[in-house]
């Protein structure tokens, strides 16, 4: 393991790594409930039933698949195997899920995607986890670790937006079916295909680019362990450690508040604020500035001040700042539809909104990173791969809980399926969102409440890697 800087070419090939993860959770979080309710008439209960039902399944498999790639031994070390693995399934299960084969009807659409969210989601944890577990594994240095959290944040949402500013440009534009590009069913099968490649080439250049890094991996310790009842055991014991338990739970609340926001973000851009395609595109280049300015944000903030106090404030924030403009306009404070003030401020808030949200993910992630030596410390284990699948089932909540929760609020407030923007009773609308605005603002603030309890700083980690080394050092002596 490094102990200093790491190069440029390992940030970027190590980052590269999460535009799969990108690209899967935007069509997951922004697309996926509209395409299969609004386009192909699966009710809202029902398809966010079924994308929650595979969420299910990620809980466990997460993390056995990261408490495996702890624990595997092979002359590629723990983490790539996996990786190369997962690179060919993954791509051919997301093009399946946004092509529904003809002969899937009206009373299989449900099981079918259903079983291909489990399926999609279980291969890009196989990859995912593992290629995750490496920013613990690079580097041990607390400013370092930000540093890569930036740039797998970056290349992520970088990927995943960059495709989605794509599909509404290029891809989602009115068609001989429809006059809305948004329902356009053509435009999202085109987005699974291109989803598809551009997953592809991003999974085998981080595998391959961070090969040569293999040598200097930390390997698999111990003896294996035998019997079910010892596996448990060993997860349990890594996975009660008090600061991992704080971003977990944080995570879980926070990633729940930030699915719903956007899940229902097309619905309020389309049905609430009356906003084209064209327009719609905006904000995925919008939210690729947020992106590139709150990477280089972060990783200066965290020289300066703890992970914990910026993170903290981050979430705080977006507790009030994230349905703002929802609440402006009940309140008759916030431009008309079709006012030139009205795209601009909303761009804006995006903006805002976007950085905010994007520093505390980043920071959480080198939180999760100091996590490891600190558990290492009490168990004598490391598990990166194990507390990384545990994070990234909680991030999940994004498309998961998010989807769930939407399609509830939808059922709840009766909204319509296959209607175009305008022929939706202007009630239904305003009951969207005062239904969505004080479930957003109490998610966030119990993920901000949980994330109180973190207790891992600058000082605490370099005394936990001072014990560590004594203890190694101990036997030789």
């Amino acid at each position: 393991m490094q102990t200093g800087a790491l190069s440029s070419r390992t940030r970027v090939n190590f980052g590269i790594g999460a535009i799969a993860f990108g690209v899967k959770d935007t069509g997951f979080s922004y697309f996926l409930l509209i395409y299969y309710q609004q386009v192909l008439g699966l009710d809202a209960a029902y398809a966010s039933l079924a994308l929650s039902l595979a969420i299910v399944v990620d809980a466990f498999t997460d993390v056995l698949i990261g408490y495996g790639s702890d624990n595997l031994r092979s002359r590629w070390g723990r983490r790539h195997p996996l990786m190369y693995a997962a690179i060919l399934p993954t791509v051919a299960a997301l093009y399946f899920l946004w092509n529904p084969p003809d002969w899937i009807g009206a009373d299989e659409l449900f099981f079918y995607l259903m079983a291909m969210a489990i399926l999609v989601r279980t291969c890009v944890t196989f990859f995912e986890v593992p290629n995750a577990a490496l920013s613990a594994e690079l580097t041990h240095d607390y400013d370092e670790r930000t540093k890569l959290m930036a740039y797998r944040f970056a290349f992520g949402l970088w990927g995943g937006l960059g495709v989605m500013f794509l599909a509404y440009t290029f891809l989602l534009q009115p068609d001989a079916q429809t006059e809305v590009g948004t329902l356009s069913q053509s435009g999202y099968e085109q987005y699974g295909v291109m989803a598809a490649a551009v997953m592809l080439v991003a999974m085998l250049w981080s595998a391959i680019g961070t090969h040569d890094r293999i040598p200097y991996l930390p390997r698999a310790q111990g003896q294996s362990s035998k019997g079910a009842w010892s596996v448990f055991h060993q997860i349990r014991q890594s996975l009660a450690n008090r600061s991992f338990l704080a971003v977990f739970v944080s995570r879980i609340f926070g990633g729940a508040a930030a699915g719903i926001a956007t899940n229902l973000s097309i619905y309020f851009a389309t049905y609430f604020w009356m906003l084209t395609s064209a327009e719609i595109g905006l904000f995925p280049l919008m939210a690729l500035i947020s992106v590139t300015l709150a990477s280089l944000m972060a990783p200066a903030i965290s020289r300066r001040y703890n992970k914990k106090s910026v993170a903290l404030s981050a979430v705080f924030f977006l507790i009030f700042w994230t349905p703002l403009p929802l609440c402006l306009r009940l309140l008759d404070l916030f431009p008309a539809n079709g006012h030139d003030l009205l795209l601009p401020l909303l761009l804006l808030h995006g903006l805002v909104d976007g950085i905010a949200a994007v520093i505390s993910g980043i920071l959480l992630g080198a939180m999760i990173a100091d996590i490891v030596e600190d558990a290492e410390n009490e168990t004598g284990r490391r598990n990166e791969g194990l507390f990384f699948a545990a994070n990234g089932f909680a991030g999940k909540m994004v498309s998961g809980v998010g989807i769930l929760v939407a399609g509830l609020i939808l059922s709840a407030v009766e909204f319509p399926t296959q209607v175009a923007p305008g022929e939706v009773e202007l009630d239904k609308t305003e009951k969207l969102a005062t239904t969505y605005i004080p479930i957003i603002g109490v998610l966030y603030l119990l993920g901000w409440v949980a994330l109180c309890f973190y207790r891992i700083d600058r000082t605490r980690h370099e005394t936990t890697l001072q014990n560590l080394r004594d203890k190694k050092e101990r036997p030789a002596g």
